[in-house]
């Protein structure tokens, strides 16, 4: 059990930040149990041992919350000179922690509201966008994309249930982030 040591209210939720012991590494996420439903989230932050994760405003009344994690498989950012974000409105919050240690690391990085059609041989693209606009992407940039697969429901969060099975992959441990080549039929 952790406590909420502080708390930010923007336009579109709450950035709750709560001291937590174990560093994510980029593209993984957390679980928080909440009125007897464990729900994963994405790590908004993580600095000197804050936590910070992101989450719709009234959802969280307490100061105490359950916490699981980190989960899933690290995205590798290692061996790219670019990382390119791309999102829309609420979503963007998965991709601030990746893009951070990106650029805390020497690399090119930006936000972007539209995919790109010319993607650099070493960029790496990271995607948070609704399922139905990641199906938009054109194949050749989807191919060299980590798309976070959020459209999944998680139950276990550890690969034991299977509920959250995508397309042959297992989100909860394989990602969140899947390889989007994984994701063109």
């Amino acid at each position: 059990m952790y406590k909420v040591t502080k708390r930010e209210i923007t336009a579109q939720g709450e950035i709750l930040k709560v001291k937590f012991p174990l560093a994510p590494k980029p593209g993984q996420f957390i679980t928080v149990l909440l009125n007897g439903k464990e729900i994963p989230l994405g790590v908004y932050d993580y600095d000197e041992g804050e936590l910070s994760i992101f989450i719709e405003k009234g959802v969280v009344r307490d100061d105490w919350l359950y916490l699981k994690g980190p989960l899933g498989s690290p995205i590798q950012l290692d061996g790219h000179d670019v990382v390119i974000g791309v999102s829309k409105g609420t979503l963007e919050h998965d991709l601030h922690y990746p893009l951070k240690v990106a650029s805390k690391m020497g690399l090119r990085t930006s936000l972007v509201h539209e995919v790109p059609s010319n993607i650099e041989d070493n960029a790496l693209v990271l995607v948070s966008l609704p399922e139905e606009e990641v199906s938009l992407i054109p194949s050749h940039v989807l191919r060299k994309s980590f798309v976070y697969v959020r459209w999944v429901k998680m139950n276990c969060a550890v690969g034991v249930c299977g509920v959250c099975n995508y397309k042959g992959s297992l989100p909860c441990i394989e990602g969140p982030f899947l390889k989007g080549d994984r994701l063109v039929a």
